[in-house]
């Protein structure tokens, strides 16, 4: 039979071979993909030859939208996706079919050509050569491609992947999305591929997996997607290819951790439930991280698999067009579970996720958060919550206890039942009075009538807004007067309306209008104060005595920190203000900014004195403390280290920090708290009190060094970087020390030789009287030597004193750095440095230097010369290069204004000393010293 292959046929061959060679390569690699997924194909649609029965060039069983926003003319279709190589492979197909014919009839016949591709051939070139995908040729509007639907189980999750590629897509967005359907063929879940546009190669998308169990998904169904985007580019062309929708063992994570918190060092369980395991050997591989995602711990263990059982053979009747398109059915799935103890000394926030299986089928698929700290009873200030409604997530007699735990210093919440439910009542009532104990300030808020008053006020959303509902006191009045009467003797405050409720502020007289509910509402409730939302943007009315006590404004995007603070200075009665400080949007924004976002924001209630401010919804997982089941979000701890640090303080103020660290001081009882960051990671080195600790806001120890500095004196020294510090034990008098201390001028005249006074102010911040001495040092602008004052001031004195200094004959023109190191005794000894910053020159001349080396051995000196005076100047300069013989020039005349001019110095590579740039004013004497890097 070797014989009868002749040399054409062995050439024939290698024309088809090379084509079997690499798609065979192909399909092996993809499905290493797909075994990289660990999990089950369950779907599949290559759009070969068997996906198009009658050769239409149209996938069987799919059918295309077709409504005003998705036109018929729009061309879709199957095609090859490379039209060169499909041409070669079909002339390859029939030498493949001589080859055939040689081999069943023991001869070769070069000029055979058969009338019908042999079957086993035709199969063989659709399943591994022919390579043909779906085709969408866009001209404006949108197309969508619809697939048969198939039976899914809910007891599986599930992905999709897809190969897909464009060609001048850049007026449209290209994607796949599969559509999780209940019997009834609704959404109950949606898994989408990441868009394309523009021009892109093949590349593999693949969705996120099925998170949420439904136990109502019966049905899958994909859609393939072109919609337009904002350009407008009306045509190019989009390519899908490789569809596969995969089944995978569906994991859970529990933990018997109450909201999900340990304290330090506390023993506890994380469980890994697991349906639909098919090997029996599986281990559950845990991981536990930190909030930045860095590993701290792991563990493979045992999967403990109940009895198995076989998968239960669906009855649902699928689409026939879907048959051929199951790739696989799971046997033997089995249901399991794995335990990990752990225990975590350090506080903070942590993440533990699980991996399951070995090898290459491992994959990651569910996290939950675990928080590690120990709450004590806090009061939250002005910082509240504001419930929606009470239901399956939170009941009233769960609120005491959680704002006890994790600081509530106001509480708003429904306060509107039905007078004939005596039991919501009660619960309403001892509540209130258990937060009032706590000394929590209670908000009832008037919003949405209960049921079974909806009809009173009419039908429609409208309906149902605080300005409707509160029009005609013969209606509300009837239905508001038994919840004032039980409420009323319990608190004072209520807001009509919910948060978002801005009806009010179309009311035609306001004023007016509220002065009417509050005479009735007063009859049975005497101190009553009202509150009401209103936004940031829209003017109050100003026409009399305002008929409310307080503002509760809203702001959609939320404020940023310096917005917010501008709106709140700008407001005249501040303790009247009430803001949203719900955190960012876990979806929109990353952990570090919600975190810091929250904190500035926090800052800014405190430093303008707000009444109150709110996280509206507390309990849910976008931007609140909780997620649904009252387990914690990632800002839940940051929010009680907040609290606890600020929430009853006062705020102090800033002080300047060697290395510029942002920071902001607070006083309460418990002491001194600073917070403060840096936008580049730096050391701060400072005295600030006695016994002082820091911790970041999850609550774990930052190192705090006490070091000795060069003249003896003790300082800490912290390590700052983005993320705020909270520090612990500041002592508050020497805060307000430093920050009324204060330099009276700003600049020092640049002349050798000439005494200058430099004049101050100092007050005594402390409770007691105090003594003492203070030195000046600024190496960098003073010579060496000793200025030293005395000091002796009583108890909130303020005294005014000066040094006398001379300024050193090289010190350079621009700002300098003074340190006042403070060594006093009150009741006890302080020693303390406060800095300040001022400028030598001033300001009427100004020099700016630039070096750019230009050869080996030259270097170009560019400078600018701005002379703000109304006369020209003249300077006569002298440069310094670093063990280099100086050089000499003059600034001749320079006019007001700008003078620009440069230099070649012959400075050598590798000299990297500092150049000493010395101008003296001709005519004056003033000297003006420059120091400038060579590049």
């Amino acid at each position: 039979m070797l014989q009868i292959i002749t040399t054409q046929a062995l050439a024939a061959c290698r024309l088809s071979a090379w084509i079997l060679i690499v798609l065979y390569f192909q399909v092996c690699t993809s499905g290493v993909r797909a075994q990289e997924l660990a999990a089950e194909r369950l779907y599949g649609w290559d759009f070969r030859a068997e996906d198009d029965a009658n050769l239409d060039q149209w996938p069987d069983g799919w059918q295309r939208r077709r409504d005003r926003q998705h036109p018929g003319f729009i061309k879709i279709g199957l095609a090859p996706r490379n039209a060169a190589e499909d041409l070669l492979a079909r002339e390859a197909q029939f030498t493949l079919a001589r080859i055939d014919h040689a081999w069943h009839t023991g001869r070769w016949d070069g000029n055979y050509i058969p009338e019908v591709i042999p079957k086993a051939v035709a199969q063989k070139m659709d399943r591994y050569v022919f390579n043909n995908c779906v085709t969408i040729q866009m001209d404006g509007s949108a197309a969508e491609l619809i697939s048969p639907k198939f039976p899914l189980e809910a007891e599986y999750a599930y992905s999709m992947s897809a190969e897909v590629a464009a060609q001048a897509l850049g007026g449209h967005r290209a994607y796949i999305e599969l559509q999780l359907l209940d019997e009834q063929e609704q959404i109950v879940g949606t898994l989408t591929t990441p868009p394309i546009s523009g021009s892109t190669d093949w590349q593999f998308v693949e969705t996120e997996v099925s998170r949420k169990l439904d136990p109502a998904l019966t049905w899958g169904r994909l859609h393939i997607k072109v919609e337009p985007n904002e350009n407008l580019v009306f045509t190019g062309e989009a390519f899908f290819d490789s569809i596969y929708v995969y089944r995978l063992p569906r994991l859970s994570l529990t933990t018997p951790l109450t909201h999900h918190l340990a304290r330090p060092g506390e023993a506890f369980q994380v469980s890994c439930a697991a349906m639909g395991i098919t090997n029996l050997a599986s281990k559950v591989a845990f991981e536990l991280r930190d909030w930045q995602g860095k590993l701290v711990r792991e563990e493979a263990i045992d999967l403990l698999g109940l009895p198995s059982q076989p998968a239960p053979e669906t009855s649902k009747p699928a689409d026939p067009s879907t048959k051929s398109h199951l790739v696989a059915k799971l046997k033997n799935a089995i249901n399991g579970v794995a335990h990990w103890d752990l225990k975590i000394d350090e506080p903070g926030l942590y993440s533990v996720q699980v991996r399951l299986g070995s090898g290459r089928g491992e994959f990651r698929q569910r996290k939950i958060l675990v928080g590690v700290l120990d709450p004590k009873p806090l009061r939250g200030g002005p910082f509240g919550w504001s419930i929606p409604e009470f239901g399956a997530t939170v009941q009233p007699e769960d609120v005491p206890k959680l704002v006890e735990q994790f600081g509530a210093g106001v509480f708003k919440f429904p306060v509107w039942f039905d007078y004939a439910d005596i039991h919501s009542a009660d619960n309403l009532v001892s509540m209130v009075e258990q937060l009032q104990n706590l000394g929590v300030i209670c908000v009832g808020r008037f919003d949405r009538p209960p049921p079974t008053q909806l009809h009173v006020f009419g039908d429609g959303p409208e309906a149902n807004f605080a300005l409707s509902v509160f029009r005609n006191p013969e209606l509300w009045v009837p239905h508001v007067e038994p919840v004032l009467t039980r409420m009323g003797l319990k608190m004072n405050w209520f807001q009509l309306g919910a948060d978002d409720d801005l009806s009010f502020m179309s009311h035609p007289d306001l004023t007016a209008g509220l002065t009417e509910i509050r005479r009735h509402m007063q009859a049975y409730s005497q101190d009553l104060s009202l509150a009401l939302a209103w936004t940031w943007v829209d003017p109050l009315p100003q026409d009399g005595e305002p008929a409310w006590n307080a503002i509760s404004y809203q702001a959609t995007p939320p404020l940023s920190a310096e917005e917010l603070a501008t709106y709140a200075q700008s407001v005249q009665r501040k303790n009247s203000v009430w803001i949203n400080i719900n955190p960012l949007s876990r979806s929109d924004y990353s952990l570090p900014e919600r975190v810091k976002d929250l904190v500035e924001r926090m800052i800014v209630v405190k430093q303008t004195n707000l009444m109150a401010a709110f996280v509206n919804d507390p309990f849910n997982s976008e931007d609140g403390l909780f997620d649904e089941q009252r387990n914690l979000t990632e800002m839940l701890i940051p929010w009680y280290s907040l609290v606890a640090s600020i929430g009853e303080a006062e705020f102090i103020g800033s002080i300047s920090m060697p290395n510029g660290s942002q920071n902001y001081a607070f006083d309460s009882a418990e002491g001194g708290v600073m917070i403060l960051w840096n936008e580049s990671p730096t050391s701060e080195g400072l005295y600030l009190g006695k016994q002082v600790t820091a911790i970041d806001v999850w609550g774990r120890n930052v190192e705090v060094v006490e070091v000795q500095t060069e003249s003896g004196r003790q300082e800490q020294r912290i390590e700052v970087g983005t993320m705020p510090i909270i520090v612990r034990g500041v002592n508050a008098d020497v805060i307000r020390w430093r920050q009324s201390f204060e330099v009276k001028i700003t600049n020092l005249a640049s002349t050798i030789a000439i005494e200058q006074a430099l004049p101050f102010e100092l007050s005594n911040t402390f409770p007691q009287a105090v003594s003492g001495t203070l030195r000046l040092y600024s190496p960098t602008l003073l010579p060496k030597g000793n200025f030293q004052l005395p000091i002796q001031l009583m108890a909130q004195a303020t005294e005014e004193k000066e040094f006398t200094i001379s300024v050193r004959s090289d010190a350079s023109a621009g700002t300098h750095r003074l340190r006042f190191d403070f060594d006093i005794v009150t009741d006890i000894p302080h020693q303390f440095s406060v800095y300040r910053e001022i400028a030598l020159g001033t300001g009427d001349v100004i020099f700016s230097w630039r070096a750019m080396r230009n050869q080996d051995s030259f270097i170009t000196l560019e400078w600018e010369v701005l002379n703000n005076t109304p006369e020209a100047v003249s300077f006569d300069c002298k440069v310094f290069p670093a063990g280099l013989p100086y050089s000499r020039f003059q600034v001749v005349q320079a006019m007001p204004g700008t003078t620009t001019r440069k230099l070649n110095l012959p400075i050598p590579q590798g000299n990297e000393g500092e150049i000493w740039i010395r101008c003296e004013e001709i005519g004056t004497g003033r000297i003006l010293n420059y120091r400038v890097q060579p590049p």
